[in-house]
């Protein structure tokens, strides 16, 4: 064994020396119940008191520290050198023998694992908990401490801890010339069969909690053997799972690491901890230790879900949470979606992300032929891809032979998203392991083994203890991964700056699953990511938080993968759960889609095609009757020679592309060719966004690889007469002035749409909607969203035009514009502080939910006079759009009706 400082992001050949000492290092004893660590270099003695607690469950709010007791313990043969000494120990307490290891390293660090198992002839229901003291011989100066994931300078004390985490991390303290860390290993609570055998439940929540604790020692962490469940359940009535004590003959583990010092400086301490509790795996290469402190990249990828391109035209429901259009790819009118899926890849090669296939289904001849249309697609652009299948038995069967016909494209199988913790019968979510999954998941990779693609499992949280179980049925894989969002419902009201502060939680899962997924050779990776609710942030100040956020999770180099969910906007699940999607529904990028695509660069193999070529390009305005030129510039980035095969434009079907034809050619590194295309437009183009891609296709010594640049094209022909303003009002919907009113108001001018302050749950998304449709026919960069909140700070944004929507009572602009009004109803006005800038009015009541509390019970299954206002308006602009696809594939679209809990869509 040795100790190694390696640099960041650096590889390191070490020829350890087995005898070599080292000097002024620590050591280590044990006498009378206490580990004793000496540093003779600064005259320091760090003692190490150990203690149990056994008692009432009520004393986890309060544990009596100094009450703990420790028992007589055997001290086996010691070992020892010059590198380290190793102890052994045993003892017995109460019911529990009680087994202590210590690997002292007289470099400064000291292992120390606590074993306890229950040999009492029954369980119980009871406080248990371990106390671990430490004290040393010279005063205190300093502090710091990392709990549930926040580093401060001090010792962070709170009762009860966070069940969601560990607890407390890691804590420091120091004086003159020293420092001691103590640093906690997680360990993951045992399970317990429901009685009815459908679920292994986790007993004391996930994990052992750690915390600090005031005693008369210098420094006193809890670590709490029996504990609360994180989540309740139906089981949960009788309190089985609650401050239950190990299975008898069950023995778990408690570790930690103490790392004596120098004064550390706090980002110190925490690399420390990461080091010790994050992903650190050894391996040998050809006779050769290899060690990886940390994954060496992580790729970058994002889901898509071709069954919902459909659903992104249910505007005028309350909620589309189970839609028929899930039956989309079986109809034979979805082949004509195959350039809209074309596009799609396109844009993820530009960006250099791979691809999670969200719930690949096979259930007839034509969705299996879109399956492998979809594959082929990937592959024709150079796009990587992860497919999530169901439990289906067309996608079963079709598994193997679509992994071997597509071996160059497709790097992992995922049997059933979310499964192992749903109950598949009624969609519950339970934090456990479901025994049905078990059983489907075994049957799916019976198919699945039949090729070499890797499997995932998915877990929650960061639940190693799942994998546990997963592998004690049978299941064999070699990915493991957590869905792991940063909570808009928990964090969506607050301001950018506090949302900034609170993104350290997401270091939490990568640290915990990259722990477990080193020890037992699997990768550890997130294949659902990203932001996860509703907020009142602009997209540039979310996207801020989304950088900070990120970076977190990226900066243990814990994960082999992480996929951002979702690729595009749709219109489906509106409750709040939003997770404002790379692309928006007209498929221009939001701020996140270039974050991502630069991380790429940054954490992502230096072998993706992102990061061996780079495409410029320019924009601008393009008009049927004037061709625009596109330049563009291919550039060698990979560090060695690359050989072009082909360079190419794609595009929509209006536009029409010439370029000239390249032959093959070479690029030296950093060495880069110039391109023109001339692109000319059919008369009568719809009004909009246009995406076209130059494809560039090369071989860089490995293999024939793909990027596609990206230009984004505006077509700005929307005039107010094109709109419908003939059909009927919905409802009881009042228009004051006549629908005209909505043509004059001249939406190609820089325009806000605004939602109150306290706007409900149905106002938000209904803003989402109307921008989507909006955006995509005016062309307009600066048609933006902004909650009343920015008022006071971005007070232009308040100048400019502006469609309001809600309420009085929950948006102040309405109260000024329209306070005795009442809805549903449509006014127009001329904006109070800008001549010549009017005002629209989208008047109606909600009782839906305001904030993150009552988020996830927001009510669906009821149209309100809200929805009726924002469905009216969207329904006669919707039909403008080059993105609104419905009647090409055949959907037919109804609002409204008694009962309506989904959509009364249907495909024909």
């Amino acid at each position: 064994m040795f100790i190694a400082d390696i640099p960041a992001q650096c590889e390191t050949v070490y020829l350890p020396d087995p005898d070599a000492s080292t000097p002024d290092g620590i050591a280590v004893s044990w006498h009378d119940g206490v580990l004793r660590i000496s540093r003779p270099a600064s005259d320091l003695t760090v003692e190490l008191t150990l203690g149990l607690v056994e008692g009432d469950m009520c004393l986890y709010e309060a544990p009596p520290v100094d009450a703990a007791e420790w028992p007589e313990m055997t001290i086996h043969v010691p070992e020892g050198g010059s590198v380290f000494t190793r102890l052994e120990l045993t003892g017995q307490w109460q019911s529990y023998r009680i087994d202590l290891a210590v690997l002292c390293f007289h470099a400064g660090y000291v292992d120390i694992e606590v074993g306890v198992t229950n040999e009492a002839a029954e369980r119980k229901h009871a406080y248990l908990a371990l106390v671990k003291k430490l004290s040393v011989n010279q005063p205190v100066t300093g502090s710091a401490s990392r709990l549930y994931g926040r580093v401060k300078d001090e010792l962070q004390f709170d009762s009860p801890p966070d069940i969601l985490f560990q607890g407390l991390d890691w804590a420091t303290i120091e004086g003159s010339g020293w420092a001691v860390e103590l640093m906690n290993d997680q360990t993951f609570n045992w399970h317990k069969l429901t009685p009815d055998g459908k679920w292994y439940l986790e007993c004391n929540g996930r994990m052992a909690m750690h915390r600090l604790a005031e005693s008369d020692a210098d420094l006193c962490c809890v670590t709490a053997i029996t504990g609360r469940r994180y989540e309740k359940t139906k089981y949960d009535a009788d309190g089985d799972y609650d401050h239950i004590t190990p299975p008898t003959g069950k023995r778990v583990s408690y570790a930690m690491r103490l790392c004596i010092d120098d004064p550390l400086a706090t980002a110190r301490a925490n690399e420390n901890f990461i080091l010790y509790e994050g992903y650190r795996r050894s391996h040998n290469d050809n006779g050769v230790a290899v060690i990886d402190l940390g994954v060496r990249h992580t790729t970058i990828g994002v889901l898509y879900i071709p069954d919902r391109l459909a659903e992104d035209f249910v505007l005028w429901h309350s909620d589309t949470t189970v839609g028929k259009t899930n039956d989309l790819l079986m109809k034979p009118e979805s082949r004509q979606l195959i350039d809209f899926i074309e596009r799609d890849f396109r844009i993820m090669s530009a960006l250099g992300l791979v691809c999670r296939y969200h719930h690949l289904k096979a259930r007839n001849d034509v969705e299996l032929e879109m399956v492998r249309l979809i594959l082929e697609t990937a592959r024709t652009y150079g796009v990587k891809m992860c497919l999530d299948i169901d439990y289906e038995p067309g996608a079963i069967a079709a598994i193997d032979e679509l992994n071997r016909e597509f071996s160059d494209i497709i790097e992992f199988n995922e049997p059933m998203n979310e499964a192992i913790y749903a109950d598949a019968a009624t969609g519950e979510y339970c934090q456990g392991v479901n025994v049905d999954y078990l059983e489907r998941a075994r049957e799916m990779l019976t198919e699945f083994h039949k090729s070499d693609v890797p499997v995932i499992i998915t877990i929650s949280k960061g639940m190693g203890a799942y994998l546990g179980i997963a592998k004690q049925a049978g299941l064999e894989f070699s990915a493991a991964s957590s869905h792991d969002y940063f909570s808009g419902f928990r964090r969506g009201w607050q301001p950018v700056e506090e949302q900034i502060e609170q993104t350290y939680e997401c270091a939490n899962y990568p640290i915990s699953l990259g722990n477990y997924c080193a020890a037992h050779d699997l990768q550890p990776m997130a294949t659902e990511a990203g932001w996860g609710g509703l907020t009142h942030l602009s997209d540039e100040d979310r996207v801020k938080v989304c950088e900070h956020m990120y970076r977190e999770q990226m900066m243990p180099r814990g994960l082999t993968h992480i996929y951002k969910c979702w690729f595009m906007d749709t219109f489906w699940k509106r409750h709040g759960r939003r997770h404002y999607d790379l692309v928006r529904w007209d498929r221009t990028l939001r701020g996140e889609g270039r974050l991502l695509s630069d991380l790429q660069k940054q954490y992502g193999p230096r072998d993706l095609p992102i990061n061996q070529v780079a495409i410029t390009c320019n924009e601008g305005e393009i008009e049927a009757a004037n061709p625009f030129e596109l330049t563009f510039t291919v550039r060698n980035i990979s560090g060695g020679d690359i050989t072009v095969s082909s360079v190419t434009v794609d595009g929509p079907v209006e536009i029409h592309v010439a370029i000239a034809e390249a032959a093959s050619f070479d690029l030296a590194d950093g060495e880069a060719r110039d391109f023109t295309a001339v692109l000319a437009m059919e008369p009568e183009s719809k009004s909009g966004y246009y995406h076209v891609f130059p494809v560039v296709r090369y071989a860089d010594g490995q293999g024939d690889k793909t990027i596609c640049g990206w230009s984004l094209l505006r077509h700005r022909s929307f005039t107010p007469e094109r709109l419908d303003v003939e059909r009927v009002p919905y409802g009881e919907l009042v228009y004051e002035g006549g629908v005209e009113v909505l043509r004059q108001i001249d939406l190609n001018q820089p325009t806000t749409i605004v939602v109150g302050e306290k706007a409900t749950r149905k106002d938000a998304e209904w803003a989402y909607n109307l921008h989507n449709v909006l955006h995509s026919i005016l062309a307009n960069d600066d048609l933006d969203i902004r909650w009343e909140t920015y008022r006071p700070t971005q007070p232009h944004m308040f100048e400019y035009n502006l469609i309001v929507i809600g309420a009085p009572e929950n948006c102040r602009l309405m109260r000024e514009y329209a306070a005795s009004a009442t809805g549903p109803r449509i006014l127009l006005a001329e904006h109070r502080e800008q001549p010549g800038k009017k005002v629209l009015l989208l008047l109606g009541d909600s009782q839906d939910a305001h904030g993150w509390q009552d988020m996830e019970l927001a009510r669906h299954d009821e149209i309100e006079d809200i929805d009726i206002v924002c469905a009216d308006v969207i329904r006669r602009f919707v039909s403008l759009s080059r993105y609104y696809i419905s009647p090409r594939i055949g959907i037919i679209e109804a609002f409204g009706g008694a009962g309506v809990v989904d959509t009364d869509k249907t495909l024909t």
